[in-house]
């Protein structure tokens, strides 16, 4: 009858607190926030304990599940999507710095092959991929990657659209903006190849260095060097808008702010100093503002330039090993007679009219009020020059009158191209009238040879019939 008793009050107060939603052990009036409120000075609260293996092996663990795991003598609970370890006391980062940290403990980063993902505001910021090497770091810095590897961008949208391209190195903001499978490409600066999709092995250092190239195999160091090049490729551009107007020429070389290719097409051209420049294909312009417009030429200073030499005499080739069709068919006298030297004053600025360009290149108002001085006393002082040579045409028809194929006047090859002679080769035909010369002498001398000794024996046979009159 006792147990009957004692069984029904429990079940009453059982009951009881069940409908107030809460439960006390040692504890007659639970929190109304808790569900069970257990009080004790003495004991502890005793949680299930299981391995790793068996926590791992719990089948749809409930989210905020816990448990105390044996193998890891830790505390563990369940999100409803990983396991994640309660770890004892503080292990972040303050906001406010950290003191008493060991670099062999203390870090920032994973412990497990996943990456690592940087946000800000919370969207993507950068990866670091333990497993396929890209290091990535700036607002959509190469977000859209997916087989890529190898890869380096720094800098907002730096290799933001990279898919399978690897071994790229982008550190700018929009550095290799658009690059997707291209390789082996390496750009520093704002918006360096920018348009870059398919292009390999190509080198951009400066702001918009190589702006619209998918070409391969070009490199360019300066603000805006290659900057308009699309496909071109095998070209090298050092400083600023070097070969800026290149697009789809190949194999040039430009060193220089400003050397660039007026054609967009064309090939070939080495291009040194400031402004050198050259509307041509296979060709060398060496010097300030320096240009040429003929191809397979080189051009050494500008029109304004005096003089142009050196320490020792200029050799050409020549080697009868390599020289085929032999001929002694060189006008002597008869071509070097009808030649007319002159003394003249070269019009430099009707050159550059001629040319239609500007003597003072593509500066900017400030830089070519500073220079403007120095290239104008440079042209006065060439035009005050009196010089000396022959003039090209009259050259050009005294061969003709000769019927000689004269190499030493070099002929026009376009509408904005000029004569020039080549003065080394009329020592040549010089040579030739020397012995021309010399054999008319040779022959004069014996003539005069055979007449004073008709003088001679004339005169004997006069002395004889002086001697006979006596």
């Amino acid at each position: 009858m006792k147990k009957i008793f004692l069984t029904a009050v429990s079940a009453v107060l059982i009951s009881t607190l069940l409908v107030a939603q809460s439960v006390g052990i040692n504890n007659t009036t639970p929190d109304a926030s808790a569900i069970l409120d257990v009080k004790s000075s003495t004991k502890g609260m005793l949680i299930p304990r299981t391995s790793t293996t068996s926590r791992l092996a719990i089948a749809n663990p409930a989210n905020g599940l816990m448990l105390y795991d044996t193998t890891t003598s830790s505390f563990w609970f369940h999100n409803g999507a990983d396991w994640n370890e309660v770890t004892a006391g503080n292990n972040g980062w303050n906001l406010t710095g950290n003191a008493g940290t060991d670099s062999a403990l203390n870090f920032i980063g994973t412990t497990d092959d996943k990456p690592f993902h940087f946000r800000l505001n919370n969207l993507w910021a950068g990866q670091m991929h333990p497993t396929n090497g890209n290091i990535f770091l700036g607002m959509g810095s190469g977000q859209s990657n997916t087989t890529g590897i190898s890869n380096t961008a720094v800098g907002t949208f730096a290799l933001r659209n990279n898919t399978v391209g690897f071994d790229n190195t982008a550190v700018g903001a929009s550095a290799l903006f658009f690059n997707e499978t291209g390789i082996e490409n390496t750009a520093i600066g704002r918006q360096a190849l920018f348009s870059n999709t398919v292009g390999i092995g190509n080198t951009a250092t400066g702001y918009k260095a190589l702006r619209f190239n998918i070409g391969d195999s070009n490199t360019a160091n300066g603000y805006k060097a290659l900057h308009s090049n699309t496909v071109g490729f095998n070209n090298t551009a050092v400083g600023q808008n070097a070969l800026y107007n290149n697009v789809n020429g190949f194999n040039n070389t430009a060193l220089g702010s400003d050397a660039h290719n007026d054609l967009p097409y064309s090939f070939g051209n080495t291009l040194i100093g400031k402004g050198a420049h050259c509307d041509a294909t296979f060709t060398v312009v060496i010097g300030l503002n320096s240009f040429s417009n003929t191809s397979n030429a080189i051009t050494l200073g500008s029109p304004g330039t005096s003089p142009i030499g050196g320490y020792t005499n200029w050799s050409n080739f020549s080697d009868g090993r390599f020289k085929k069709d032999i001929n002694e068919n060189v006008r002597g006298l008869d071509f070097i007679m009808r030649l007319r030297p002159v003394t003249y004053h070269m019009d430099v600025r009707g050159l550059y009219n001629f040319w239609g360009i500007s003597p003072y290149g593509e500066e900017d108002s400030m830089m070519r009020a500073k220079s403007r001085y120095f290239i104008d006393d440079a042209i006065t002082k060439k035009e005050a020059v009196t010089m000396t040579g022959f003039v090209a045409q009259e050259v050009e028809k005294a061969a003709r009158a000769s019927n000689y194929d004269f190499d030493g006047v070099i002929l026009p090859t376009h509408d904005k191209d000029h004569y020039r002679i080549a003065y080394g080769e009329f020592v040549v035909p010089l040579v030739k009238a020397v012995q021309e010369l010399s054999e008319q002498t040779i022959e004069q001398n014996k003539i005069i040879e055979q007449q004073n000794k008709k003088i001679e024996m004339l005169l004997k046979e006069l002395q004889q019939i002086k001697d006979k009159m006596k």
